[in-house]
């Protein structure tokens, strides 16, 4: 009896226990249905044949509530889909999850990634599988969005680089960016002047999708008078402004055009060639899709900039060719001219010469001999300018052959000394000539080295009436069996100005008339010099100064005939003997040489030596002669700009096995763009202009050590009336402390720039304007005056720009002049 008690009581107990294990299962069931069904994915599990046996709420949402029993391929891929080689199988057979993405037309567009995660059972066996759906349909527009700007960007660049070299014409260049744009139509319409002067325009090329008619010959669209069309849109366009948006929101004549031809949207981009609006280039949307093309709006709206930057490139070459075709008859004729008559005039002058020899032999008397002597003198003379059209006239006509001798360098010098000391007998002019010991024997054309060197020392003699002419010859670099040598012609003559120092290179040019009266010439000597020098690969220069004197640089490589040992008279600069060893040596490079001045002052109390040069090649050469600690390298010069030199150093160091050389680059510009171009051409570190003290003082505790410091003493305040236009007093403060010279030698430096910017924009110098633009923004800056500086900042980046140009110029003009009269 109390053994069954006993039964019954653990009866009872397994039949509680077991309702509690239910009542979990049931919570456990509802708790999993509940996450099943609060996935936001579409989810479903499937049996091996892809039947539905299970769904979750958003996939009903989707798809129905009667979807239990259909497959997942009947649902997305249609009724008669097949099931074998879905990506889906293979969940079943490897036992992995297996990933896809789909797209079809049951989902109305819509694009899927699909996931099948198989449920392994115990013995390893798998019947069914969770299928999970996402909606990654914006994903994939944005790829495909990004494909096609992409293929537009691509497209139109080259499209454009075509139609620049003149393989393609406006049509084809339509065609193209059109088919690739997502516009329905693409065109371009063009800018024309009627005979009683109204200004039309007209479609000239155009490209339609399929489906969409075409408009290109459509006569109303051919000679629009635009003031009739649209007053608003000529004068937004003109002023280079873009026009888009949807055609019902325009006016009523624009929107009456508009949608005659079925455009719904609508993008128009002006084409402006210097200054000049002449045409525009437009894209429509006719049926409404509207995403893509607005989209790329920008990059369509940038195809019109690049366009008219190619239509202004076209406009020039075709002027320049014209113009090339009239020099080039033109020249042919003077070159002809200039021949025929110098053969014509040195057979008769060597008759004369010869007759005046003659007669220098028969006549006894003093007198006669004179007058004969004088006639001989005058005849040779008159032949050498002869002998100089001759020359000249060959060398235009490409027959001055260059030939390859054996030659000895020094004797040629040596010669030249004595032929032209003796028409320096009358005179107080000392000449000399020096030479390393190494120049001897060279390959090369001995008898125009020598025509050469004859023309430059015949000028110095000319013109050299007391001091010095000294020829001074050495080799620069060694390599293989060449030599680069440096022949240097320095005189204490009467000097050029340096605004002429370009002219005297050029044919028939002398610096002024008065030279040609007093010393007399054609001007084709240096013409002629420089004609030779370049035919022989080489280069010549030239460095003066009024009333001192000049000095002309030629350079030469010539080829060695025997082995010529290193220089013992000067040092052999070659690339490789290069070391860096000096301390506290600053290296400044700046093409402006009133921010060399500054920064040089500003240098001064760290006790550091400092040189200055003006130009990247300047840069490389002083550095591969001297030894420096640190370079601030101005980023935006003229030829070779900062970041190119920087390269260049970089190369030359890495090949010759040399310490790199600290570069600090001296920028206006505040964008990372510029300051990642500094380090990836190999820059160390940057400074923004203006430079100010605090900044500098890290910059050289950073790079130098023990640097010495002394005290800059203010100067006394003058310039109070120039507070109202200060902005950035620390900047002011910082030119100020320098000295009142600074603040004079700055405003000095605008003057002088301003003249050049207006004779610049006068003469439509376009990158004259940007340089001339960018060294007045830098010295307003160095004042303080940012407000101001920002006209002349517009200047610089709009120099192509001619309307806003000139509309900053004024402003700028006009507020520089107010400052000037507050300073009295």
């Amino acid at each position: 009896m109390n053994k069954n008690i006993v039964y019954k009581k653990e009866l009872n107990q397994k039949i509680a226990e077991l309702e509690e294990a239910k009542q979990k299962i049931k919570e456990c069931k509802l708790y999993y249905e509940n996450m099943f069904n609060a996935n936001l994915d579409m989810t479903v599990i499937i049996d091996k044949s892809f039947i539905i046996k299970k769904a979750n709420t958003a996939m009903r949402a989707k798809f129905g509530n009667d979807i239990i029993g259909k497959t997942c391929h009947e649902l997305i891929h249609g009724e008669n889909s097949p099931i074998s080689g879905c990506f889906g199988c293979a969940a079943f057979s490897n036992k992995k999850i297996s990933t896809g993405t789909i797209c079809e037309s049951n989902l109305n567009g819509m694009w899927i990634s699909a996931e099948v995660m198989p449920i392994v059972k115990e013995d390893g066996t798998v019947d069914e599988a969770i299928h999970v759906f996402k909606d990654v349909t914006k994903e994939k527009e944005a790829d495909i969005l990004k494909e096609k700007r992409e293929i537009y960007y691509k497209t139109s660049n080259e499209s454009c680089l075509q139609l620049l070299s003149q393989k393609i014409n406006m049509d084809t260049l339509i065609n193209d960016i059109g088919s690739v744009s997502g516009a329905d139509r693409t065109y371009y319409f063009e800018n024309h002047i009627a005979e009683d002067g109204t200004l039309l325009m007209s479609q000239k090329s155009e490209w339609v999708a399929d489906g969409v008619n075409p408009e290109i010959d459509n006569l109303e669209l051919q000679n629009i008078p635009w003031l009739e069309f649209s007053t608003l849109w000529y004068e937004k366009l003109s002023q280079g402004e873009n026009i888009y948006g949807l055609v019902k929101d325009f006016d009523t004549n624009e929107r009456k055009v508009l949608e005659s031809q079925g455009i719904i949207f609508i993008i128009i981009a002006p084409i402006i060639v210097r200054g000049e609006f002449i045409g525009m280039i437009g894209f429509d949307d006719c049926n409404g899709t509207l995403n893509l093309l607005e989209n790329n709006k920008e990059l369509i709206i940038n195809t019109a900039h690049i366009l008219a930057n190619v239509k202004n490139v076209l406009s020039i070459q075709e002027r320049l060719k014209l113009e090339k075709e009239k020099a080039e008859v033109a020249n042919i004729a003077k070159t002809q001219f200039i021949a025929n008559m110098s053969h014509e005039i040195r057979t008769p002058m060597n008759g004369i010469i010869g007759i005046a020899e003659l007669l220098d032999d028969i006549v006894t008397d003093k007198d006669s001999k004179e007058l004969t002597s004088l006639m001989r003198i005058s005849s040779e003379a008159l032949l050498y300018l002869l002998n100089n059209l001759i020359d000249y006239s060959k060398i235009e006509a490409g027959k001055i052959e260059i030939e390859e001798v054996e030659f000895n360098l020094k004797d040629i010098i040596t010669n030249n000394v004595n032929l032209f000391s003796v028409n320096l007998k009358d005179k107080p002019v000392c000449f000399t000539a020096e030479y390393n010991s190494n120049i001897t024997l060279f390959k090369g054309d001995s008898v125009r080295i020598m025509q050469v060197l004859n023309n430059i020392v015949g000028n110095a003699v000319k013109f050299t009436e007391k001091g010095f002419i000294k020829i001074r010859a050495n080799i620069e670099t060694l390599s293989a069996n060449c030599a680069n040598i440096k022949i240097n012609i320095e005189d204490t003559g009467v000097g050029v100005k340096e605004e002429n120092l370009e002219k005297i290179f050029m044919d028939f040019t002398q610096e002024d008339g008065s030279t040609t009266r007093k010393f007399g010439g054609t001007g084709l000597g240096l013409t002629i010099a420089k004609d030779l020098i370049e035919l022989m690969n080489g280069s010549i220069a030239v460095k003066s100064e009024v009333g001192k004197g000049s000095i002309f640089t030629i350079n030469l490589k010539l080829e060695m005939v025997d082995e010529i040992k290193e220089a013992e008279n000067f040092t052999n600069l070659t690339e490789k003997t290069i070391k860096r060893i000096s301390k506290n040596k600053v290296l400044i490079v700046d093409d402006n040489n009133f921010n060399l001045q500054v920064l040089a002052l500003m240098l001064k109390p760290y006790g550091v030596q400092t040189k200055l040069v003006d130009n990247g090649n300047d840069a490389i050469e002083a550095l591969q002669k001297e030894n420096f600690d640190l370079v601030f390298m101005d980023c935006i010069m003229p030829d070779l700009n900062g970041f190119e030199t920087t390269c260049t150093l970089r190369k030359i160091e890495k090949n010759n096995n040399i310490s790199p050389v600290t570069i600090v680059a001296t920028t206006g510009s505040t964008s990372n763009f510029d300051r990642e171009r500094c380090f990836e051409s190999g820059m160390n570190d940057y400074i923004q202009k203006p430079i100010v003290k605090l900044e500098l003082d890290k910059m050289m505790k950073k790079y130098l050590n023990n640097i010495p410091m002394e005290d800059i003493k203010k100067s006394d305040n003058k310039y109070e009336a120039l507070s109202p236009f200060i902005k950035n007093q620390s900047s002011f403060d910082e030119l100020y402390n320098l000295g009142n010279d600074m603040i004079k030698l700055t405003f000095d430096e605008i003057d002088e720039q301003l003249d050049n910017l207006q004779r610049a924009f006068s003469n439509d110098e376009n990158e004259n304007i940007q340089l001339y633009a960018h060294t007045i923004k830098s010295a307003l800056r160095n004042l303080g005056m940012t407000d101001i500086a920002k006209y002349a900042e517009n200047i610089e980046k709009e120099y192509l720009n001619f309307d806003k140009v000139g509309v900053n110029l004024n402003k700028l003009i006009e507020i520089y002049e107010e400052i000037k009269q507050e300073m009295n």
